[in-house]
């Protein structure tokens, strides 16, 4: 198992992505990403515009059931609004007892701290960070985050 970019609870990071992703942003721009959320990618996602994503990323996309996606997440990125906005899992955690290495990276939208401390409730979890990586860090920082997997 690997926990890769992801929080245990979408409270959480509906409150992370509103008070530490949208906060310090132009309020108009964010009118404008609340809308269509592509710019989202280009600061979070892929860091870059959908026109020079690598091809792995391109093709991930394209396999993207929309219907299900939505419906769990919500249409936008910034933040859970679908069937999963009550989802949590964090106190679950403790009992997982096998190795599990928690990924995150450092242009990821997940709050960071969160991750750390997730890892921390296992003795059997160990957080590994990508410097390079954003949300998609296989491709982004792959090297370290393929490593981190390796020695874990």
């Amino acid at each position: 198992m690997i926990i890769s970019n992801v929080m245990s609870n979408s409270a959480a990071y509906n409150d992370h992505a509103r008070d530490a992703l949208m906060a310090p942003m132009d309020q108009s721009a964010l009118g404008e990403i609340m809308a269509p959320s592509a710019r989202h990618h280009v600061h979070h996602g892929t860091r870059c515009p959908a026109h020079e994503w690598p091809e792995p990323v391109v093709r991930s996309f394209s396999h993207l059931n929309k219907d299900i996606s939505v419906a769990l997440q919500g249409p936008s990125q910034q933040g859970a609004s679908g069937r999963l906005l009550e989802a949590g899992r964090t106190p679950s955690l403790r009992d997982i007892t096998i190795r599990v290495p928690e990924m995150g990276a450092s242009c990821d939208p997940m709050d960071l701290t969160s991750l750390r401390h997730l890892a921390s409730l296992s003795s059997a979890r160990e957080y590994r960070h990508c410097p390079e990586g954003s949300h998609p860090a296989t491709y982004d920082d792959h090297e370290t985050y393929f490593e981190g997997l390796n020695s874990s």
